[in-house]
């Protein structure tokens, strides 16, 4: 009786499993690059060139998380072994650009100060440093570009911010 017991709960368990949504991309998510905004020699792919010291080390249009079949999709941090993160600001170009960092629950965070912080406010510059104290009991976390500009969505106004997790970004249509 008890192994029959057992086998239910395994057999229920695994159908769980199996019905639980896939955290992998089934298809490549492609990235449209657009213009910077920071003016012309501050596109992405040359700032990672200069920074890694090579140009091609890394593709920005291939080599993200995302692009490959199977990647995780959305893209968050573990923080399950790490309570302290030191963040250095690579660009530094654009000054009313806010970063921060905030718990992943998969829903669109409110950026209040509780379960997220900032980390520059724009004018610090390159080279600038940022330490995260995560608060106990953090698991999953990413970041957001706060660009302070707001866009016109099909439910109105909407402030213009980007978040690791991709699924956060699509606001719709321009209005």
């Amino acid at each position: 009786m008890k192994w029959l017991r057992w086998s239910a709960v395994a057999v229920m368990g695994m159908t769980v499993l199996l019905s639980a949504p896939s955290a992998h991309a089934v298809s490549p998510v492609g990235v449209v690059m657009g213009t910077t905004w920071d003016g012309p020699g501050q596109e992405l792919q040359g700032i990672v060139d200069t920074y890694l010291g090579a140009p091609g080390l890394v593709n920005v249009q291939t080599d993200y998380v995302g692009a490959h079949v199977g990647d995780l999709d959305p893209w968050f941090w573990a923080a399950t072994s790490f309570p302290t993160l030191l963040i250095t600001e690579v660009a530094g170009n654009a000054n009313t650009n806010e970063l921060g960092w905030y718990r992943e629950t998969f829903a669109r965070p409110v950026l209040d100060g509780i379960d997220d912080g900032l980390l520059f406010t724009g004018g610090q510059g390159g080279g600038a440093n940022a330490f995260i104290s995560f608060p106990s009991g953090l698991n999953k976390f990413g970041f957001y570009l706060d660009t302070h500009t707001v866009v016109t969505t099909p439910s109105g106004p909407q402030a213009q911010i980007f978040f690791t997790n991709r699924l956060l970004n699509d606001i719709g249509p321009s209005g």
